[in-house]
């Protein structure tokens, strides 16, 4: 397993086994929407209010229910309900060296390397992964389910969602289900975290 399949790996089992001490509710975001402009969207396991500024885009999903909108300001928003939906981590993350692990690189192997493409620490046990993604991550409870919601460090660079794991299990695999954008508008960002809070569960 290489060293950046196995960053990818590790990044997503911070998720899978994460086990904070402490899950908190998630906050509303109803003060920059007016719930009145909102309009309910109805699924067969969930149910979610989009702004009524939300216009879906028809598209067909291969073993998942896949929904698309896009916002007044042009942006796109995806949701994933699947097997196999994206867990929203950062990709093209640099390959993470100790210092023993660099060393034991041949010169060869050294000389290939990019600058940008990796960097050098001195363990793993201090070292804080949301320290070189664009992106930050939260674990919350929405409507009695765990919840990772992601947030761009810097707004209109990185992710904006949230992604729920494991809620039924449909024909022996397990439905995830996301809500997110890419490096959208901060007003969008607001959107989006507001409409997070709205998600419920029919099971």
């Amino acid at each position: 397993m290489t060293k950046s399949i196995f960053l990818n790996f590790f990044i997503s089992l911070l998720f899978i086994n994460c086990k904070p001490k402490v899950v908190e509710d998630y906050p509303k975001y109803e003060k920059t929407i007016n719930t009145t402009e909102y309009k309910i969207k109805n699924k067969g396991d969930f149910s979610l209010k989009i702004p009524k500024t939300w216009k879906e885009i028809e598209v067909n999903g291969i073993d998942s229910d896949v929904m698309v909108f896009v916002n007044s300001l042009n942006d796109t928003i995806t949701s994933d309900y699947g097997w196999y939906s994206n867990s929203l981590n950062d990709e093209n993350l640099p390959t993470v060296y100790t210092k023993n692990e660099y060393n034991a690189l041949s010169e060869n192997d050294k000389n290939n390397l990019k600058e940008s493409e990796y960097i050098i620490i001195e363990d793993y046990n201090n070292f804080d992964y949301n320290s070189i993604t664009k992106s930050i991550y939260k674990i919350y409870k929405i409507d009695n389910r765990k919840a990772k919601v992601v947030m761009p460090k810097t707004s209109g660079n990185g992710i904006t969602g949230v992604y729920f794991e494991k809620l039924y299990k449909v024909r022996g695999n397990f439905m995830n289900l996301n809500l997110y954008g890419y490096n959208v508008n901060k007003e969008t960002e607001e959107e989006i975290l507001n409409v997070i809070s709205t998600i419920k569960f029919k099971k």
